[in-house]
């Protein structure tokens, strides 16, 4: 999707860099939250495509002492790296 000067988005060709732009808008997001104190967890889920799997890796936060970035090939993967963030999420607390 690529947004247009109204604000709408439309789709747009991969073979007209597309993707590359959108990966690109997407670590810029990552790294204004991570640079705001937010830890981002990332989740490839049956990805084959390095571009997509590498603009995940660039989103993870890595000053932190636990994963962030987790890699699952099926639903029991999937669910078990949902499971594992839900208890570290648990483990935090907010503070100011």
């Amino acid at each position: 999707m690529d947004e247009q000067a109204d604000g709408r988005y439309r789709e747009v060709d991969p073979r007209a860099g597309g993707e590359a732009k959108s990966n690109a808008r997407a670590v810029e997001l990552c790294k204004a939250m991570k640079r705001d104190g937010i830890v981002v967890f990332t989740i490839a889920f049956d990805l084959c495509t390095r571009s997509a799997i590498d603009t995940l890796k660039a989103c993870k936060s890595d000053n932190v002492t636990y994963r962030t970035f987790y890699s699952a090939a099926s639903q029991d993967d999937l669910e078990g790296a949902y499971l594992e963030i839900a208890r570290l999420i648990q483990s935090l607390w907010l503070s100011r």
